[in-house]
């Protein structure tokens, strides 16, 4: 069934963005027994609502099917980097709100009960809220006592007559799988004391919208949250912003505290100016999206090129993260069991079992081993660094293939452009901006180059370099060094940025007397200066655009 009407505010004034094609659901995963079988399909598409800006999915699907049809397999404690994210979220959560021991905390969407016990230790009250009988059994494996039910309005009810009302209401990654987030939220209102607080976090619409990752989008993320979508469903309710975070996980998410109107004197200054942010950007305009598909469509049919050559000379592909993402990007890419040999992943709940249409075996890293110079699609881009470093002690010949991805945003201009959560300070004596939040830098070099002359033509195996233009303006000429695209080339004028990641070929054409400070991670100086960096001949940059930048020194 196709929604006609928006979620939040039941207008009909809503316009399709976004298509992707069929697909099952995303956090499915198929055990050998029912491989002869085929699971239910959908378009995947979202719509946007010109009224109240809601982002949602096109197609309703059943919410009992998408987590009891299959054992659901993903765990919030999957891996060191999701279970360390939980401690840190429980610790400051518990702190900000001020919570007391033995207070009442309700988590919606609990899952295997990993961060209810983070607050179970800290000697609270826990009940857990989860749709899944399998999440609900790992739960109270850990002692936390799990009502099996999708939240709503009637939960909230029998919740507070055998428990009484939750001091402290925590969602994560589930507010936005709800078919109805209206009557979610108003379950949210009914359930909260006089006082107590609701705190939810769950990927942000902007952030996917500006780095185009569409595999965040997929049928259990019923709705996709900014922050206008946020405000306006929360009021609705009768619940008010307390204060906004931008959180490093997902790729970057929404942390949002909210209180009931009467225990709320005034909103978060951050709504109104993150809002006006995301108008800026397009966010709620339709021809956004346009650029969008155009843009992703492009990039699926440049990457297929790269993925078929890779295999038409025999080498073997592996998957890197058998996540929900994943089962997006490959069937909007096509790429099933014929393409891809394996997909590793650390959870034991998906090991053995396969990725749903495209069929292809779910297995542990140590695969790797197996094989001389395997090439690794890394699918779970926001932890790729540390998924890196894993694998390179499994096989150092390993072969990283880079998922397609938007070059405008690794590019920014620190005085036009600050994303979450960098900020931009300015008073009467100037400006401060930030530059980066939480990047690890274990180099820094200054750069100065004179007009007409060229550097680089080298690319780094393990390095990422971030470069940031202090002055002149220079030519930045880029490509993936296992791909056969043409090169593409960027201008860079004082106070941008651009992020080098590893395997892309670069070199620069100074066409003004120039300087650039290079923050780096990874081998770099001192002794190290030349460790990781790898020459190629010829230059990428074109013969007459080579010809031209030298032309310049006279």
């Amino acid at each position: 069934m196709f929604r006609k009407y928006c979620l939040v505010c039941g207008s009909q004034n809503i316009d399709k963005i976004i298509e992707l094609g069929m697909h099952a659901f995303a956090d499915t995963f198929i055990p050998e027994s029912k491989l002869s079988e085929s699971e239910p399909v959908y378009p995947l598409a979202c719509q946007l609502c010109l009224d109240c800006g809601q982002i949602q999915n096109y197609c309703e699907v059943n919410p009992e099917d998408r987590y009891s049809l299959y054992d659901y397999s993903y765990t919030s404690s999957n891996s060191y980097f999701a279970r360390n994210h939980w401690e840190q979220y429980a610790s400051e959560v518990s702190t900000k709100v001020n919570l007391s021991e033995n207070s009442f905390v309700v988590e919606i969407g609990s899952n295997d009960g990993f961060l209810s016990e983070q607050f179970l230790k800290k000697g609270n009250k826990v009940l857990g809220v989860d749709p899944s009988q399998y999440m609900a059994n790992l739960a109270r494996e850990r002692g936390i006592n799990t009502i099996i039910d999708l939240f709503n309005k009637t939960t909230a009810k029998k919740i507070i007559q055998e428990h009484g009302k939750a001091d402290l209401i925590i969602a994560n990654n589930v507010f936005n799988h709800s078919n109805n987030p209206l009557d979610f939220a108003k379950g949210v209102y009914e359930l909260l004391e006089e006082g107590g607080t609701f705190v939810f976090e769950l990927p942000y619409w902007f952030f996917l919208v500006k780095t185009q990752r569409f595999d965040q989008i997929y049928h259990e993320h019923v709705s996709y949250f900014t922050v206008k979508s946020s405000k306006e469903l929360l009021e609705r309710v009768g619940l008010k912003i307390l204060n906004i975070e931008i959180v490093d996980y997902h790729g970057g998410s929404l942390r949002i505290y909210a209180k009931k109107d009467q225990d709320l004197i005034q909103e978060s200054k951050k709504v109104e100016q993150m809002i006006q942010k995301e108008i800026i950007n397009g966010i709620f305009r339709k021809n956004t999206y346009e650029d969008f598909m155009q843009n992703i469509k492009k990039q699926r049919a440049e990457f297929l090129n790269q993925i078929h050559e890779i295999k038409l000379k025999g080498h073997l592909i592996i998957g890197v993260g058998a996540a929900a993402k994943a089962n997006t990007f490959l069937n909007f890419y096509k790429l099933d069991n014929t393409i891809l040999d394996y997909i590793t992943d650390s959870s034991q709940h998906k090991q053995g079992k396969h990725t749903p249409l495209t069929r292809i075996p779910i297995c542990s890293d140590e695969v790797f081993s197996k094989y001389e110079e395997p090439y690794a699609l890394i699918l779970s881009w926001n932890i790729s660094d540390k998924l890196k470093e894993i694998l390179y002690k499994i096989n150092p010949r390993i072969k990283f293939l880079e998922l397609p991805r938007n070059i405008t945003s690794r590019k920014r201009n620190i005085w036009k452009n600050v994303p979450e959560p960098l900020e931009l300070h300015k008073d009467e004596r100037g400006e401060i901006v930030d530059v980066f939040y939480k990047e690890t830098i274990e180099h820094v070099a200054v750069i100065s180059s004179k007009k007409g002359n060229l550097r680089g033509d080298h690319y780094h195996k393990q390095t990422t370099q971030h470069c940031l233009i202090t002055k002149g303006t220079l030519e930045y000429w880029y490509k993936h060094v296992n791909s056969n695209k043409p090169v593409e080339c960027i201008i860079l004028r004082e106070g941008d940025t651009i992020t080098t990641p590893p395997n892309e070929i670069h070199a620069l054409g100074i066409i003004e007397d120039n300087e650039f400070i290079v923050f780096t991670k990874g081998l770099r100086g001192g002794k190290d200066y030349e460790s990781d960096t790898f020459k190629i001949q010829p230059s990428i940059i074109p013969k007459k655009d080579r010809q031209r930048i030298l032309q310049l020194k006279n």
